[in-house]
């Protein structure tokens, strides 16, 4: 009788670890990509695999002209999975849970994709969750986190104060308003065309490392700090018109005054072949030209109106006129 009472017990255990050894995955549509992908191991679409299995997984790739998925849930378990790519699916959010192998994620174009949780993702590097309608999301914890893309979604805002390693920001088209850049000291690449963005601090450091920035369409971005104005006006010129680079808060506060002052000088012919004139200087200490490296290539005496421009190669040049302390630039065209 205790014999049987213990066989009884056994099995009852064993059955139990069975059940323990499974992992729930409530959509069809994501088991099928599992099972034809071989992932699923026993091939059956019963809302489960097994978590062996789930372990093992090192990449997803989805796309939902194929597999409309609409609930990620069991990704969590996926503990080997470095790569995920979901593209075009009905999935409203994505909760990855503590996955230390996760490097990649790439979510493009899910247009019911709300949420996504990466805060446990301590190994992520690369993530592209461009075209969803996501409103926030958290990076504060990928600290190793290097390219960001997070353009046409309704985020106003994100925090990369602890993304030192990031190369790459874009956030472009989305309703971005505020952006401290101070700690990325590493980044290459910036972007946030098309968005309404009213404050934008890149005194990181290490402008000159900076190859690609774009804040084009972005009428409520009077003012961006930088390291050094005269490099970033020389060298980032995909800006917005109404844009200034400054060094300081009390520069950007001065602009107010600059605009009665100097706002009236107008520049022509531009493009200008041989010379240009500038009309409206008054007050004016020093009149510059400076080329797209930064370098100056002319200085003017105080009391010019006509400005030669012979011997100089044809492209795009900054006009920097000084008045007291203040600086304006003006583009000008040689043809």
């Amino acid at each position: 009788m205790k014999r049987k009472h213990l066989l009884f017990l056994l099995t009852l255990l064993s059955v139990t670890i069975v059940h323990a050894q499974y992992t729930q995955i409530p959509d069809p549509a994501f088991e099928q990509y599992l099972i034809d992908s071989a992932y699923d191991s026993e091939g059956v679409l019963d809302g489960q695999i097994l978590t062996t299995d789930a372990q093992a997984i090192t990449e997803v790739i989805v796309d939902g002209a194929t597999y409309d998925v609409a609930d990620f849930s069991g990704i969590e378990a996926f503990s080997s999975m470095i790569n995920f790519q979901a593209i075009a699916t009905s999935c409203s959010s994505i909760d990855f849970g503590t996955n230390n192998s996760l490097e990649i994620v790439l979510a493009n174009f899910n247009l019911n994709l709300a949420a996504i949780t990466t805060v446990g993702c301590t190994a992520l590097k690369s993530c592209d969750i461009s075209s969803n309608i996501l409103s926030q999301f958290d990076v504060t914890q990928n600290e190793l986190l290097e390219n960001l893309i997070v353009g046409d979604n309704p985020i106003t805002e994100i925090d990369v104060s602890n993304n030192h390693e990031l190369l790459q920001l874009v956030c472009s088209f989305s309703d971005i308003v505020s952006l401290n850049l101070e700690n990325t000291v590493n980044l290459v690449s910036f972007d946030a065309r098309n968005t309404p963005i009213e404050y934008l601090d890149l005194r990181n450091g290490n402008n000159t490392n900076v190859t690609n920035y774009n804040t084009t369409n972005t009428p409520n971005l009077i003012c961006v700090f930088v390291d050094g104005a005269a490099y970033s006006t020389a060298n980032w010129t995909e800006v917005d018109p109404v844009t200034t680079f400054v060094e300081t808060e009390a520069k950007c506060d001065d602009l107010g005054t600059e605009e009665t002052t100097l706002s009236a000088l107008t520049i022509h012919p531009n493009p200008a072949r041989d010379f240009f004139y500038v009309d409206g200087l008054s007050e004016v200490t020093e009149v510059s030209l400076t080329n797209l490296r930064g370098q100056t290539v002319k200085v003017y005496g105080r009391s010019n109106t006509r400005f030669s421009v012979a011997g100089l190669s044809k492209g795009m040049y900054f006009l920097s006129i000084k008045s007291d302390d203040r600086t304006i630039q003006k583009r000008i065209i040689i043809h």
